[in-house]
């Protein structure tokens, strides 16, 4: 499977199912870059520094809403919070700021062979039910 084809999927499940990403956010990983066990924790804005996808320089949560395309976009979701979501790897590397943004360490490419899906959401209904399409249409292309 074409990995512009999952992010398509991905998008469109962000801004139907997941209402733009307030009820649901979804993050593809290369798996062979992470180290698990995985921290979903919510810190202060300015407490750490990652490199978002699309960028080449690290940015502080505060700095990626401000400054990052996606950050710009999908601000309003974290509105009036003074501490943001992220998901770490066992050695601290972000993997993600749900719902806004992915760490650039796990971007998923074309030789991608194994990939890891963090969903975040609102609702378990919903996150239970894109689970369900994004597995469906994985195993339909020949995963396992």
């Amino acid at each position: 499977m074409c990995s512009s084809d999952l992010m398509e999927i991905q998008e469109k499940l962000h801004l139907t199912m997941g209402r733009k990403r307030k009820k649901l956010a979804i993050g593809v990983h290369d798996f062979k870059e992470l180290k698990p066990p995985f921290t979903y924790k919510a810190v202060a804005p300015d407490s750490l520094k990652f490199i978002p996808l699309g960028h080449f320089k690290e940015l502080d949560l505060a700095e990626i809403l401000e400054k990052h395309e996606k950050g710009q976009e999908y601000s309003w979701v974290l509105e009036g919070k003074d501490k943001y979501p992220i998901i770490q790897d066992s050695e601290g590397k972000v993997l993600s700021f749900p719902p806004i943004i992915n760490g650039t360490y796990t971007t998923v490419t074309e030789n991608t062979e194994n990939i890891f899906l963090d969903m975040t959401g609102t609702d378990l209904d919903t996150l239970k039910t894109a689970l369900n399409i994004l597995t469906t249409m994985l195993a339909e292309r020949g995963g396992r």
